[in-house]
């Protein structure tokens, strides 16, 4: 809790007083610091450095949850979604009128560390063969021989991505899951004399849609012990 402290703290050192018109009542409502102070102090501030990917390897890889690259997982982002939709005239003049009917998910970019043989790389590689076919390492003529142009089946390309949200005590507190997920891009590395920075691999994700997965529930000690500490006043 010790950034969330120091957030307190830098807005207790700020003289901060606003006032809001609400003409729905006809007068001014006010608030003061304190009410932000409380919020916080009983809610938190999520950070984004406190993740955790998880991938795991469709069918056509063997399948199941890859711990190396949960370690490896330097950046990502929760995935964000819109809505497609259709303008309606209404053959009328006026504002158009937009009818939405689907979602449109977003693609994922996440940035992993490579180790000195590049295996990460490789495995993103191997997964896209699987797609596209085995053109890349196959040593039959590619001009002569169709099959390493052969389009995997769905079924067997589709993982699952993982992303995990967790509080300053290290508690699962927001859980998404990227269901049918395949790499759609790998991003090419830089090499240079000049440079010493670290090769990282960004990889751009495909998936069909997200959905909530379990989070931690808090037992009824550590509830206690939550109240215990909301119940301690910060001094002004």
């Amino acid at each position: 809790m010790c950034f969330t402290n120091d957030y307190i703290l830098s807005l207790q050192q700020k003289n901060i007083f606003v006032k809001h018109k609400n003409t729905s009542l006809g007068k001014n409502m006010a608030f003061n610091i304190q009410n932000i102070i409380t919020d916080i102090s009983k809610s938190g501030i999520a950070k984004e450095s406190h993740f955790q990917i998880e991938v795991t390897l469709p069918r056509v890889l063997g399948g199941g949850l890859n711990r190396k690259l949960s370690f490896r997982a330097e950046r990502s982002s929760l995935p964000g979604r819109a809505l497609m939709s259709v303008d309606n005239h209404r053959g009328i003049p006026g504002p158009i009128q937009k009818i939405p009917y689907a979602s449109m998910y977003q693609l994922i970019d996440v940035t992993f560390l490579c180790n000195e043989r590049l295996e990460e790389k490789e495995l993103f590689e191997k997964w896209m063969d699987a797609i596209t076919g085995t053109h890349r390492v196959n040593s039959e003529d590619p001009e002569n021989s169709s099959k390493v142009y052969n389009i995997g089946y769905y079924d067997d390309i589709k993982g699952t991505i993982d992303i995990k949200q967790f509080n300053e005590t290290g508690l699962m507190v927001y859980h998404v899951k990227c269901l049918e997920s395949y790499p759609l891009q790998i991003a090419p590395l830089s090499l240079s004399w000049e440079s010493d920075q670290l090769h990282r691999l960004n990889i751009s994700f495909a998936y069909r849609y997200y959905q909530l997965g379990k989070v931690y529930t808090q037992t009824k000690q550590e509830s206690q012990a939550r109240r215990q500490q909301e119940s301690v006043q910060v001094p002004l």
